[in-house]
């Protein structure tokens, strides 16, 4: 003879663990497509970050070469200067060594910015890459309900212990 007891809690143990089960199904597709949601956003965030470097290095470049377009421009308009008024020598020497010396400050600053704008750029990315890992995680950390499990698995044993020691001998 069954104890009715016990037989409803073996059912409730087969049931909570399907639904355990299945559980755990549907968070490994969540955590799969959480992943790949964030991959796929890190993946269009790196794109305008390129964008964006591609932009810094475009308009440095510019920069530069207006620069040694306006220095040249300024060297000869110096040296015509100077040889229409009949000028040569140390003067003119002081000031192209003026000019180039004005050019390679502004070269330095427009360099020094290109490198910040970069460095900054590099920064966004290890964030984005933080930010996707983390995302992807955080879907991995999920809540199954195994010590509710495993706690009425444990209720079963107690349950057919008890059943075993209080049994009714069975006459042969």
């Amino acid at each position: 003879m069954c104890n009715p007891a016990l037989a409803v809690a073996v059912a409730t143990l087969a049931v909570s663990a399907y639904s355990v089960h299945d559980q755990k199904e549907r968070q490994d597709d969540y955590i799969e497509e959480n992943a790949k949601n964030a991959s796929e956003a890190a993946l269009n965030q790196y794109e305008t970050l390129e964008d964006q470097r591609t932009q810094v290095e475009d308009k440095t470049t510019d920069e530069l070469m207006a620069l040694q377009q306006e220095r040249l421009e300024k060297v000869a308009m110096a040296k015509a200067a100077a040889g229409s008024a009949g000028v040569a020598g140390i003067s003119v020497d002081a000031l192209m060594g003026e000019l180039d010396q004005k050019t390679a400050t502004a070269r330095g600053t427009i360099e020094n910015n290109r490198d910040n704008l970069i460095n900054q750029i590099r920064a966004n990315g290890k964030a984005v890459y933080q930010q996707a890992k983390g995302r992807a995680n955080a879907g991995a950390v999920g809540s199954l309900n195994y010590a509710g499990l495993t706690r009425q698995a444990g209720d079963v044993y107690l349950r057919y212990d008890e059943y075993g020691r209080n049994k009714p001998e069975v006459a042969q």
